[in-house]
């Protein structure tokens, strides 16, 4: 196979791909997960990530394959990201 069919496939496989996360990205739909709170219980016992970056916290379970996102020092979620296969 050529350079220019494994450079074709490579870039379609990484915009197909990138699109496929950005599309499990969702708001919140009930009351409860609007809570982040709520995130942390579900994940209480699991391992854990935690980062902030201007102005935005988000929290990972990473035993479940899910994060949250919230403004720091509003525990109001906006936007949750399913990261399971």
């Amino acid at each position: 196979m050529s350079w220019f069919y494994r450079l074709f496939f490579l870039t379609l496989f990484v915009l197909v791909d990138g699109r496929l996360n950005v599309a499990s990205a969702r708001p919140p739909e009930k009351e409860a997960e609007r809570s982040l709170l709520y995130w942390r219980y579900l994940c209480d016992g699991e391992e854990q990530e935690e980062t902030i970056q201007n102005g935005e916290r988000e929290f990972k379970c990473i035993a479940r394959g899910w994060k949250v996102r919230t403004k720091v020092g509003i525990g109001i979620v906006r936007e949750i990201i399913d990261e399971s296969p």
